[in-house]
């Protein structure tokens, strides 16, 4: 094999090994390349080789190029290099690094028979690691890639593309970390730059050099550098309809797919379709893939600010969509910061216990703000700072994290005079088949449980009818109808002053006789320490059955009565009391006695008839 020093060798190797002179497709003997010349080589077939043409200077003459053919095909190789890790150091102008260019004509594949190394490392298959100091306003790119393509269509096109295979074959470790595209850049700033860790923590430094055991980091501000820059082209206007742009798009449709394995036997984990692939007695069986965690788009942030150091970050967000710019008269039909399921499918294929969640945070220490009108429920254009068609449901929080709660605060705006008119809940008239309730609440009677509690000393107005006391739905039948559903309880109270001060208490019940016998109509137990004046309203018919012919009685009956050592004493009425009697059946009656520490309404029938009776008791109290 011919050599020269400062050149290039191109040999011709025959289809058996049988040497040939050395002449390339052109039949000529090539001419040796001096130091300073450029030699660009086209590939006219399939190239197995690693790089298609380049310009040869005088660094490359410790290795060898050479053109070998195979019977009507050629390849230019480049090799060199004697140590363990062979380089070729290509270098185009030796005066200026800057000047000359290195000419690839034709498709390149690097390194296609790579093989891994014996021991555990990391491995680069191609490592780009420029060292540079940078002029003000130099931009420095560290892959440009711009192409100018014209075409009629293009499908699953990509600027950028990460593909490959990853096999793994352990059964039962984990898959730790695999990542498709990685950035690790690290941003440098001179000015008080201090060390971030290591025997000399924020101590001020220059570079890595004066932190043993850590970096450093820090100083005047940083702008604004990308990690990866997507602002991809121009898009001219023309006749092409063009469904979906996507300037950068990585890691945001994996597929997770679990298949069939071999438990047991000699290849146990190995993929299968049936049990006679699974060797020494194994079977088929559904294996399982089982992923915590999926995310699109991940953003783990990292503020650190260390003693006499000052840390300002004005604003963070985890994905900001910048102001667009607009020009000219462009049609845009939405313009969405953050798109969920564009086509109204509801991700309706995700299994029926999948909770969907489109913006969803999960701290309770973590706030919202919208400021724009929003809507839920439909697609209907909100007006209104919070519009929702459907139902709110307030839940409750984690027992005991707040002292007091609220469903709806209805908050001052301003000082006096800011609002020209203020409605806490405003409900229009309703078209409803039934009825329509602006307010309804199902809380049951007991202690501190309130419906409705009106704590403001504002007056209230009730322009319809009202009715108390009875089930959803019943229509009043006066302006005010009051129902006590509980026999015998208080029906009705009109109070003055604070507690002791001058009230009227009304109770009402019904009972009925079917003999001679007086029963109990109503008891009353007076408090103690008070006096009470008691008028009962007694109103008797005999019920439908033998001997009734709507016989009715009414009565009267008005009593002095107080509470004295727990006993209820009646005191007797004077001339002038007033009582009222008036009965078609002789022997009915009604009176008030007292009877140990009671106050009781008796009324009394006959033998011959079933007779319901009804009373209303007024009662006004006073203590001491």
């Amino acid at each position: 094999m011919a050599e020269h020093k400062a050149g290039l060798v191109l040999e011709r190797v025959g289809p058996l090994g049988q040497n040939r002179p050395p002449y390339g497709r052109t039949g000529r003997a090539p001419a040796f390349v001096t130091p300073q010349q450029e030699i660009v080589m086209s590939r006219r077939s399939s190239l197995s080789g690693l790089l298609l043409a380049l310009v040869l200077v005088p660094r490359v003459a410790a290795g060898e190029a050479k053109l070998r053919c195979l019977g009507g095909t050629c390849d230019f190789l480049l090799s060199g290099g004697t140590g363990a890790v062979p380089k070729v150091v290509l270098q185009p102008s030796e005066a200026d690094a800057r000047e000359g260019r290195i000419v690839l004509n034709g498709f390149t594949e690097l390194f296609p028979d790579w093989r891994p190394p014996e021991k555990a490392g990391v491995e680069k298959i191609f490592s780009w690691s420029p060292t540079a100091t940078l002029v003000d306003g130099t931009s420095l790119r560290a892959f440009d890639f711009a192409p100018d393509v014209t075409v009629r269509d293009v499908t699953r096109s990509s600027v950028f593309s990460v593909t490959g295979k990853l096999t793994r074959t352990g059964n039962d470790n984990p898959l730790y970390q695999w990542t498709g595209f990685y950035t690790g850049t690290h941003f440098r700033s001179a000015a008080s730059a201090i060390c971030i860790g290591g025997a000399k923590a924020r101590a001020a430094c220059t570079g890595d050099a004066d932190c043993p055991g850590s970096i450093c980091e820090g100083g005047s501000p940083l702008y604004q550098d990308s990690f990866f820059d997507g602002s991809i082209g121009d898009q001219l206007r023309g006749h092409a309809i063009q469904h979906t742009w996507i300037p950068i798009s990585f890691l945001s449709k994996t597929q997770l797919r679990a298949s069939r394995t071999c438990a047991g036997g000699s290849n146990p984990d190995a993929y299968c379709l049936k049990d006679a692939q699974c060797l020494g007695g194994g079977v088929c069986e559904a294996a399982y893939l089982e992923q915590d965690e999926s995310y699109a788009l991940f953003v783990q942030p990292s503020f650190q600010e260390f003693e006499g150091a000052t840390l300002i970050n004005h604003d963070f967000a985890a994905v900001v969509l910048d102001d667009p710019y607009v020009a000219g008269s462009p049609q845009v039909d939405r313009y969405t910061a953050l798109l969920c399921d564009p086509n109204a499918t509801g991700w309706k294929t995700l299994p029926a216990e999948t909770k969907r969640y489109c913006v969803a945070s999960l701290s309770p220490q973590i706030k919202s703000r919208h400021a724009g009108p929003f809507r839920i429920g439909d697609t209907v254009e909100p007006q209104e700072a919070l519009e929702v068609n459907g139902t709110i449901a307030l839940d409750g929080g984690s027992a005991g994290t707040a002292a007091a709660r609220r469903g709806v605060w209805f908050r001052n705006a301003g000082e006096p005079g800011a609002q020209q008119s203020a409605v806490a809940l405003d409900v229009e008239d309703q078209t409803v088949g039934s009825y329509a309730a602006a307010l309804r609440s199902s809380i049951a009677k007991g202690r501190g449980k309130w419906n409705l509690a009106l704590t403001g000393t504002a007056d209230s107005t009730i322009a319809g009818s009202v009715v108390l006391g009875v089930g959803e739905g019943v229509t009043p039948e006066a302006r005010l109808h009051v129902h006590e559903p509980s026999p015998g309880a208080e029906v009705v109270r009109l109070e003055s002053g604070g507690a002791g001060g001058p009230s009227l208490r009304t109770f009402q019940r019904e009972t009925q006789t079917s003999g001679a016998d007086a029963v109990t109509l109503h008891a009353f137990t007076p408090e103690p320490g008070h006096s009470y004046v008691v008028e009962a309203r007694v109103i008797a018919r005999c019920r439908p059955g033998a001997g009734c012919d709507g016989e009715s009685a009414a009565y009267v009956r008005r009593i002095l009565v107080r509470e004295a050592g727990g006993v209820a004493k009646c005191v007797t009425g004077t001339v002038g009391a007033g009582e009222f009697a008036a009965s078609e059946v002789r022997e009915w009656d009604a009176s008030l006695v007292c009877t140990g520490g009671e106050l009781q309404l008796r009324v009394k029938g006959d033998a011959g008839r079933s007779v319901l009776w009804q009373d209303t008791m007024v009662v006004q109290g006073v203590g001491s």
